[in-house]
């Protein structure tokens, strides 16, 4: 990522982390609404923003992968992911039944964006490694959720929240990228991620906050959504001169799987 990006994603975090801790006592302070039927609605409408949360680590953002290739010296190869994260914007509904159930569906909008090395050993047993390799990816996500509220005795409000959802992948962007070594054979080929399906289907648990403020409501959220199924894999391609397959290595399996953290202005 850009240091422009890095600082509005690290910016995001820190709202969302410190409105999660201050909502209860931003609640207690207001005290507007008597418990337990505060802010009460049926339709309740609203705009969100969110971002991954430790995508450095693997074990919660599956996009951290690495493709490495070895035949002999001249065809070592490497592609080692150094940045990967999305933001998303969506529309938000919530249709609540009573005090306590309600109904919550997202029209999520998730651009991510990945810079990636490709090292490589050339004929001379020279190593060479590109400068970046800057991929983008467009997904469109529609989240349902059924949400248990319990109301404190301040007048604060905390959600617990689980449901399924289902993404449509790769709808825009730059998924992948020509790359060419000036060596004796000239090797050329095309590094990036390639879709196995277009279509996801994942589960997700969470938890939110309610600060109402007069007329409305700031909800800052952590979740986290998964699927074990394979949806794409990172792949360095080999081409000849008629571009042409000649060998391809490809990463472990890539599938949902985020932590993300956000907040939802809603009315």
């Amino acid at each position: 990522m850009n240091m422009n990006t890095y600082k509005l994603k690290r910016l995001l975090i820190i709202v969302s982390i410190v409105m999660l801790g201050l909502s209860d006592g931003v609640s207690a302070r207001k005290n507007r609404y008597p418990c337990p039927t505060f802010n009460l609605k049926r339709h309740e409408f609203g705009l969100g923003v969110s971002t991954t949360l430790l995508d450095s680590k693997g074990l919660v953002n599956s996009f951290r992968r690495e493709v490495s290739g070895f035949e002999s010296l001249p065809g070592y190869c490497t592609l080692r992911l150094h940045e990967t994260g999305f933001f998303s914007l969506f529309f938000d509904y919530q249709y609540r039944f009573n005090d306590n159930w309600s109904m919550e569906a997202r029209l999520k909008y998730k651009y991510r964006n990945s810079e990636m090395h490709l090292e490589y050993i050339t004929d001379e047993l020279v190593g060479l490694t590109t400068d970046g390799i800057y991929l983008t990816f467009s997904d469109l996500s529609l989240p349902v959720t059924c949400n248990y509220r319990w109301v404190t005795r301040t007048g604060s409000s905390i959600e617990f929240v689980g449901g399924m959802g289902v993404c449509f992948l790769g709808l825009g962007g730059t998924h992948n990228l020509p790359f060419y070594y000036n060596d004796i054979e000239d090797t050329h080929g095309e590094t990036g991620l390639y879709y196995e399906r277009s279509v996801d289907f994942f589960g997700l648990v969470g938890i939110q906050f309610e600060i109402p403020y007069g007329l409305f409501t700031l909800k800052p959220f952590v979740s986290y959504s998964y699927s074990p199924i394979q949806h794409s894999l990172f792949k360095i391609r080999y081409l000849d001169d008629n571009n042409n397959l000649i060998k391809e290595y490809n990463s472990a399996q890539i599938n949902t799987s985020e932590l993300e953290v956000g907040i939802i202005f809603q009315l």
